[in-house]
Order: C-alpha cells, then sequence, then structure tokens
C-alpha cells in the first residue's frame, strides 16, 4: 500500500514537471516555432511503418516520412508552415540522411536545417525512455558533439521529439524502433564514438541460477544480450566507448557474463578507481564499478535526471539497491 502511495506522488510530480515544461515554452519570447523550420522534423526518424524489412534508401525513406505525415502532424504542419518547404522536399532531405546500404548518415541528419555538414563525435543512447538524460547531455555538448536518443516505445519517442522542440536542442535527433535491428542494418561499422545505457531493463531472475547459465538462457529476452555487445563493437569508431548504468547489483554482474559469451577480445576495461568509484565485482576481463560514473565516462552533465533515476532515488525501481549504482565502462579494444 505504501508503495502504491509513492509510485503515485511519482506520477503526479511527473505530470507537473510537464505542465512546468510547457508553461517555460509558451512563455519564451524565443521558442522555437516549427511552422518556420519544418525541416526540423528530419531529426525524428521512426521505423513504425508496416514492413520492417524495408531496407532500400528509397523504401527507408517513403516509410520515415509516412511516419512523420501519420504520426507527428507533418502535412499539417506544412500547410500552416510560412516556408516553402514540401512532402517532396522532406523526402529529399531524409533520403540524404541515408546511404545506399540504408545506413543513416548522421552528420547529414543534424544538417538537415543548416545545410552544412559538420562532422563531430556521435553519441547514442539505447533505450533512452522520455529522453531527459540524452537532452541533458546534448546541451551540455552543443557545438562539440551529436546525440542520438533511441526508443522503443512510441509514446515516448514522442516525449523526446517534445524536448527537442521545448528546449530548442540542436544536437540531438529521436530515433524509434529496436536496438537490434537499428545496429544490425542502418548503423555503419565504426562511425559511434559512445553508446551509453542507463537504467535498462534486467530479465527476470531464475533461484539457484548460476550467472553462467542466466547469460545463456536469457538471450533475446532483454536487449544487453551478447549480440548487442557485439553489434555495439562493430559501430564503435576505434577506441569507441560504452558505459552501462544499473541500480541492480545481479544484473550488472550478470552482463559482466554476457560479455564473456559476447567474446573476451571485443571490450577492455579501464581502471577508472578512485575517490568516487571502486571495484565491485570483476570477471575474467571486466570490471563492474560502483559509485557515479562522470565525465571520464561520458556523463558530462553530472546533474542529468530521468524518470528511472528519480524511481530510483524514491527507493520505487524493481530490485533496485536503495543506495548504490553499478557501471560497466568499456573501451572497444
Amino acid at each position: 500500500m505504501e508503495s502504491n502511495t509513492a509510485f503515485r506522488s511519482h506520477r503526479a510530480d511527473q505530470t507537473l514537471r510537464r505542465v512546468e515544461t510547457i508553461e517555460g515554452f509558451l512563455k519564451d519570447k524565443n521558442r522555437l516555432d516549427l511552422t518556420k523550420q519544418p525541416e526540423r522534423l528530419v531529426k525524428v526518424l521512426s521505423f513504425w511503418f508496416p514492413d520492417k524489412k524495408m531496407i532500400s534508401r528509397r523504401e527507408l525513406s517513403k516509410g520515415f516520412l509516412k511516419s512523420l505525415v501519420k504520426r507527428f502532424g507533418l502535412s499539417q504542419l506544412l500547410k500552416r508552415s510560412s516556408s516553402k518547404i514540401s512532402e517532396k522536399d522532406m523526402y529529399k532531405r531524409i533520403s540524404k540522411s541515408l546511404t545506399k546500404q540504408s545506413h543513416l548518415k548522421f552528420e547529414h541528419i543534424f544538417a538537415a536545417t543548416t545545410d552544412s555538414v559538420t562532422k563531430r563525435p556521435v553519441n547514442i543512447e539505447l533505450g533512452c525512455g522520455s529522453g531527459e538524460w540524452a537532452a541533458a547531455q546534448a546541451i551540455a555538448t552543443t557545438g562539440r558533439a551529436y546525440w542520438v536518443a533511441l526508443e522503443l516505445r512510441h509514446s515516448r519517442v514522442y516525449d523526446v521529439f517534445a524536448r527537442i522542440v521545448f528546449e530548442n536542442i540542436s544536437n540531438l535527433c529521436v530515433v524509434g524502433g529496436d536496438a537490434i535491428e537499428l545496429m544490425s542494418h542502418h548503423v555503419a561499422e565504426e562511425t559511434v564514438s559512445h553508446f551509453f545505457v542507463n537504467h535498462p531493463e534486467p530479465p527476470q531472475q531464475v533461484a539457484n541460477a548460476s550467472f553462467e547459465d542466466v547469460a545463456r538462457r536469457s538471450e533475446g529476452r532483454h536487449m544487453l544480450g551478447s549480440r548487442c555487445f557485439r553489434l555495439m563493437h562493430a559501430a564503435l569508431e576505434s577506441r569507441g566507448r560504452v558505459t552501462i548504468v544499473t541500480d541492480n547489483l545481479w544484473y550488472g554482474t550478470t552482463l559482466l557474463h554476457v560479455l564473456e559469451k559476447a567474446g573476451t577480445n571485443l571490450f577492455e576495461s579501464p581502471n577508472i578507481s578512485g575517490k568516487d568509484i571502486e571495484l565491485q565485482a570483476r570477471h575474467g576481463d571486466h570490471t563492474l564499478w560502483v559509485g557515479s560514473p562522470g565525465s571520464r565516462c561520458g556523463h558530462r552533465a553530472s546533474d542529468a535526471t530521468s524518470y528511472f533515476d528519480r524511481l530510483w532515488k524514491k527507493g520505487l525501481s524493481q530490485h533496485a539497491s536503495a543506495t548504490e549504482r553499478y557501471f560497466l565502462y568499456l573501451k572497444k579494444r
């Protein structure tokens, strides 16, 4: 009963935060006006179209455009727009953001509003939720890095889109779709600087099962299986990095065994122990740390928060430690 009351209070706080965000946007005299810059919608790439097997650039571009029309109101926006951009123009801009192999050209996605292609490090958060954490990181690295927020659930994709508009974030885009599908077919090798995962959903715990058994049995039942690690490794640039944060010690330890299953020659765990970071567990060549990852681990906005972060602080996150955070920090070999 107490936990239900606390959760309802948490939901009420979330609603209040949204209201305050909208009020702040409406009061801002310099707020972003999409009717003047409808091309901003090119930074919303949603894979919600019927045939998921479409992989040609032409078909993907048509699918992305259809998603913008059906789910994000592009047609109505263009009718109200003071610019002369048409749906055909939007199709061309989307098409320029894809290679002939249907890989995302990240620098062209962000050039859609400026027509000036600038190469910068690309950071991807897998399973970004409503995008609060990614937005904070993007704002902290404006002009220095690009951020891609990936989320499966459409309602959260729309939350990220709204956040980009409300906070006028120029170096953040949102991709709606499955992480494994995206990395398998639409992210070219050696194009990503850093992958981030914050509070991933763990697989179901099995009583008396060893970590090795869980790593083996849980393949395909949670995002961070061995295939995911292999795909991240392929997408990362030389010496690229991965940072994974969890409040679940059992899951953090399980991931060490998943890493071993993925391949011991993929990543190394640099020694980052210090004042605020301590070694929690080690398996093979990889380490689970306890503490707060800072800028060294890619967390530029150290005060960034999120829905799941606030759940953890209130002790409402399932299987969570009430006081500790655990994380993996990996570098590509």
